[in-house]
């Protein structure tokens, strides 16, 4: 059975991909990150046996920790200014890598390379040259 790890468990874009992964039923395990455990979400997903990990990506210790037997892992980027981002999205990876994690998504934007938005260009695309 495959290990999903799904990063930033109470935010919108993680919220339908869980309940996506939850539907469909089969073949993996799902594993959810967060910084609040103890949010109203991570407990009634805890509550229907859906395993939550205390997880940050300013702690790439904690992120080891979280990632531990995960095959595959999706990471939602933060709202933090773009340069605490791109240091989370590194730290994200780095612990990945550490942890043995096979497959990592990440959510960027089409020509993320690209002088015309500072965001992307500053965040994103670093972001998929380390992945």
């Amino acid at each position: 059975m495959t290990m999903i790890f799904v990063s930033g468990a109470n935010g919108q874009l993680a919220r339908a991909v869980i309940r996506t992964l939850l539907e469909a039923g089969r073949g993996h395990s799902l594993i959810v990150g967060t910084r609040d455990v103890k949010s109203a979400f991570a407990q009634e997903l805890a509550s229907r046996g859906v395993t939550v990990r205390h997880s940050d990506y300013r702690d790439p210790a904690l992120m080891r920790q979280a990632l531990q037997g995960v095959e595959k892992a999706l990471f939602i980027p933060t709202y933090d200014t773009n340069d605490v981002r791109l240091q989370q999205n590194l730290n994200a990876i780095e612990a990945a890598r550490a942890a043995g994690v096979r497959h990592v998504v990440y959510p960027s934007f089409i020509n993320a390379e690209s002088q015309l938005v500072e965001h992307s260009r500053l965040v994103h695309y670093p972001t998929e040259q380390a992945i």
